[in-house]
């Protein structure tokens, strides 16, 4: 017997929400992986001039989740602790620890652009 509490709900609503998340992720990636770059570069033109409150906030969640994953941390938050001794950076800013399927420069802008509240 489930009983109906708002704890329930609100786990009901999360998981629909993660659910038509992920849908639309899948269908702009399919859309995406088949653009040619012409077709890219116009589809990033009209992205920039027809939706700009759109654009940022698709940018600072793909930053979110490009720190999510040099951290391997799925919880990750703009403003949380981890560990910033990243050891391949030599000359650039202390950042975040990752192992290297991202470049340093690619974990430092993402972390940037994470915690910008109006890109």
């Amino acid at each position: 017997m489930i009983v109906d509490t708002p704890e329930y709900r609100k786990g009901v609503r999360q998981r629909e929400i993660e659910a038509t998340a992920k849908q639309w992720v899948d269908q702009l990636g399919h859309f995406v992986n088949g653009m040619q770059s012409d077709q890219a570069d116009a589809f990033a033109t009209a992205l920039s001039n027809e939706h700009p409150t759109l654009l940022s906030q698709i940018a600072k969640a793909v930053a979110i989740g490009v720190m999510r994953r040099a951290t391997y941390d799925p919880t990750w938050r703009p403003f949380d602790g981890y560990d910033r001794a990243c050891t391949e950076g030599g000359s650039k800013p202390v950042h975040a620890q990752h192992d290297g399927r991202l470049s340093c420069d690619t974990v430092i802008g993402a972390e940037l652009m994470s915690r910008q509240f109006y890109i």
